[in-house]
């Protein structure tokens, strides 16, 4: 009899996004699996199947990809509940919690019986921990027939995580520690000088319209804090990372006037910070689960979490406040302006 988190087990990995990446090659690492399939779900967004597979090609991961359609999530829904594929793959690791095709395409790949484990999805799952909280409508629309394909193949679904967040206590679920730093390539020996200061970026037209607060309060509150780390770090290369689905103009801005460099990265800055020479001095950002990432990838590194308060303080302010909060019992620092 295996344990779901055993090491050796022939896995199959089922993923999409770049975060999943990361955390499907650290449990490549951590649990010494040689045996694999690594499955990536092309979405529509471009860029994004491209920093997944950039990801994997540059970790020397072999992979195949897999479409979504209509057509071929009835395909793998059918597949699952009438064909038992007899194979030796004993494991499937699913990246997204919620998300029916991934079950459905997942678990066609494996031998009835396989072990189910959910990779980390950031802030959602922080969120499933502290609230079993799922927001995907699909999820609760194709539950029946997910449970339904769970005990005809004999799988236990929902309850196995493979997670940084294991030191969130929730006694629903089986959790082991995934140790994220395992993705990171090999450093050269020693200890290298940590160096930069890096301001990540947040979609600011969803995260202004959430707290209730302006796009002008939102760049004022940006400048000041820019302005603060430029005081603390004056000797240190100060670098804003856009995030890539941020369409306000305020950044280059500011940039330009507080003299801090512009730098859109075609990976997640997660990727882009393991491939610096030296790890970041400090990393500043707004509630973002890359704040939490980087921590574990750089335990040394300042990280900051800044939360811009409304005047009222609303139902998406006490959320942002809750995963805050947990973030400082991780080391995270936090500033609410």
């Amino acid at each position: 009899m295996t344990h779901p988190f055993d090491p050796h087990i022939p896995s199959v990995f089922f993923i999409d996004s770049p975060l999943q990446a990361i955390c499907a090659v650290a449990a490549l690492r951590q649990l010494l699996i040689d045996d694999y399939k690594m499955v990536v779900m092309l979405t529509d967004n471009r860029q994004r199947n491209r920093t997944v597979t950039r990801f994997l090609n540059m970790r020397h991961i072999a992979y195949e990809t897999v479409s979504y359609n209509h057509f071929t999530y009835k395909w793998y829904q059918l597949l699952c509940l009438v064909k038992r594929p007899h194979n030796h793959y004993r494991r499937l690791f699913i990246g997204f919690f919620g998300a029916p095709f991934h079950h459905f395409a997942g678990c066609s790949r494996v031998a009835d019986g396989a072990h189910v484990v959910y990779l980390d999805d950031g802030v959602a799952t922080v969120t499933l921990l502290k609230h079993q909280h799922i927001t995907d409508i699909t999820y609760f629309q194709e539950k029946p027939v997910i449970r339904l394909m769970a005990r005809r193949r004999g799988f236990d679904l929902y309850h196995n995580l493979l997670t940084m967040y294991s030191d969130i206590d929730n006694p629903s679920y089986q959790i082991a520690p995934l140790c994220l730093d395992l993705a990171s390539n090999d450093r050269p020996s020693g200890q290298p000088q940590a160096q930069g200061v890096y301001l990540i970026g947040t979609v600011s037209q969803s995260y202004c319209n959430q707290l209730k607060i302006s796009e002008e309060e939102f760049a004022r509150k940006s400048g000041e804090l820019m302005a603060r780390l430029k005081a603390e770090y004056p000797d240190e290369e100060m670098v804003f990372v856009p995030h890539r689905s941020d369409e306000g103009d305020y950044a280059r801005r500011l940039c330009e006037e507080h003299r801090v460099e512009f730098r859109p990265v075609d990976m997640t800055v997660e990727i882009e910070l393991q491939q610096q020479a030296c790890p970041p001095r400090a990393v500043v950002g707004f509630t973002s689960s890359a704040l939490y990432n980087l921590k574990k990838m750089f335990p040394q590194c300042r990280v900051i979490n800044v939360l811009f308060a409304p005047g009222e303080h609303n139902k998406p302010y006490r959320d942002f406040l809750s995963i805050s909060e947990y973030y400082e019992q991780n080391g995270i620092e936090l500033i609410k302006t």
